[in-house]
Parts: C-alpha cells; structure tokens; sequence
C-alpha cells in the first residue's frame, strides 16, 4: 500500500471556502484555519502552509477581504487578521510565524 496523500483533501476543502482561486495552488502540512467573515481571493502560483490562520473581524459594516495576489508564499504559522481589507501583492514572501493586523486598535 502507497503512503497517503492528505493534500488530495486539504486544498479542495480550502478552496471550497475561498472566494476565487487561481491555478497551481499548493497548500503544505496541512489546512489553514479560517475564522470569522471573510472573503479570501488567491492568484496563481501560491504556496500557502496549512499551520496558518486567516480570520475575518465580525463587527465590520461589510465582509472583509483577504486579496492575494501572484507567486505568494505564506510561512508556517502565520496570521493575517483582516479588519476590512488586506492586499497581498505579486511575489511577496511572508516568513513562519508573522502576524499581520489589519485593522486600528489591535495589540
């Protein structure tokens, strides 16, 4: 019997929350945990650790929205909150471990 491939269910399932996807999405160790309201929309070519955790603030006026762009890599256990809106844009490089807070009055 061939080693399991847990990727073959992690990136339908993640895309399945997601907004908009583009082609070659690559997810690794795992799912990213989704929290909150939020529209994701991802480019192409984007590497994405499953350890990271995308949340969305709740008492925004409208849904928040995460935008990647192009040839992103988001590190291991990385957070982006998202106020209203965060850009991510073409080729960025984000190290394990960021946290990235995108709205006012976050410690």
């Amino acid at each position: 019997m061939g080693k399991p491939y847990p990727h073959i269910f992690w990136t339908p399932l993640f895309k399945g929350r997601v907004t908009e996807v583009g082609n070659q999405l690559y997810l690794y160790s795992g799912l990213p945990y989704i929290s909150g309201p939020l529209n994701i929309s991802l480019g192409n070519n984007c590497r994405v650790s499953g350890q990271s955790t995308f949340t969305g603030r709740s008492c925004s006026e409208t849904t928040p929205c995460l935008s990647i762009a192009n040839n992103v890599d988001i590190g291991w256990m990385t957070t982006i909150a998202v106020g209203s809106k965060v850009i991510i844009e073409d080729n960025v490089r984000i190290a394990g471990r960021a946290l990235l807070a995108g709205y006012p009055g976050h410690p």
